[in-house]
Order: C-alpha cells, then structure tokens, then sequence
C-alpha cells in the first residue's frame, strides 16, 4: 500500500471551488488547486523523529505549491502576503488532514510556521 497525502493550498476559495466540484454539472470546470503527492510511506508516524520529518516534507511542498518564497527578487509586499498566507493555512491543513498525533505535535510545539510567515 502506497501511503501519500496531498499538499495543496487550503484557502476558502480552494474550499469552495471542491465543494462546487461536487455539486457542479460536468459542463463547469472549476479552476486547477495546485497539489503535490507528499509520501510518508518510509516514515512510522507515531515516532517523534518522522513526524518531524512528515512535517518537514509538508511544509517543501507548501512552498512548492503556494509559489515563490517572499524576499525573491521582484516579489511584492502584496506577493510575500499572498505566499504568507498561502504557506500558513496549506500546512496548517495539510496537519490537520493528515490527523497524525505527533505530526501535530511537531507542528504546534515548532513555531516556525509563525515565523516563516513574519518574514
């Protein structure tokens, strides 16, 4: 068995746009959410040290689908809130989808997701 979770930006709009997917007629196409398979199938997540990892692994992925990192040259004050944003709510999800005990744990205990966001 395969275990993967997908990443992928957790925002009202992306909410939205799954709900309609399933009450929508074929016809309508709702617009593309990013998302990236993140594997967790090497990993035992009720040990400390891979929940760390699996936390690791989905916060990569976060910025891989919420797009550049804020500071990138060009990147705008409004850009950087966008990827703030972005960042904090798609792995915010992404830990709360995954229901792992210590994947949570990781998460709350780190803070670091707070910070990347201040940046």
């Amino acid at each position: 068995m395969t275990k993967t979770f997908a990443a992928a930006p957790f925002t009202a709009f992306a909410a939205a746009a799954a709900i309609a997917l399933t009450a929508a007629a074929p016809a309508f196409a709702a617009p593309a959410t990013p998302t990236l398979q993140v594997s967790y199938a090497d990993l035992n997540l009720r040990d400390a040290h891979d929940a760390q990892t699996m936390l690791h692994r989905i916060r990569k992925a976060a910025v891989a689908v919420c797009g550049a990192v804020p500071g990138a040259s060009g990147s705008s004050l409004a850009e950087t809130d966008q990827f703030d944003a972005c960042y904090r709510t798609t792995v915010k999800g992404a830990v709360v989808s995954l229901a792992s005990p210590a994947v949570t744990q990781a998460y709350n205990g780190s803070g670091r997701d707070s910070e990347m966001a201040a940046r």
